[in-house]
């Protein structure tokens, strides 16, 4: 039970912190567009290791 409470803690602040990686990325991309395919794997990059680690969570 206590296991899966903190998975279920670590995935709620991941998708909050994806939330503002993507928020973040519209903001630059208004200043700096040519930037678009950096920030995409920037966040798909944090998304795939934050994915893994609560994977691994025991």
């Amino acid at each position: 039970m206590t296991t899966d409470t903190v998975r279920a803690g670590l995935t709620y602040l991941a998708l909050n912190n994806v939330g503002t990686l993507v928020s973040t990325a519209k903001s630059l991309m208004d200043v700096a567009p040519e930037g678009a395919a950096h920030y995409e794997q920037i966040i798909n990059a944090y998304s795939v290791g934050a994915a893994n680690a609560i994977a691994r969570f025991q």
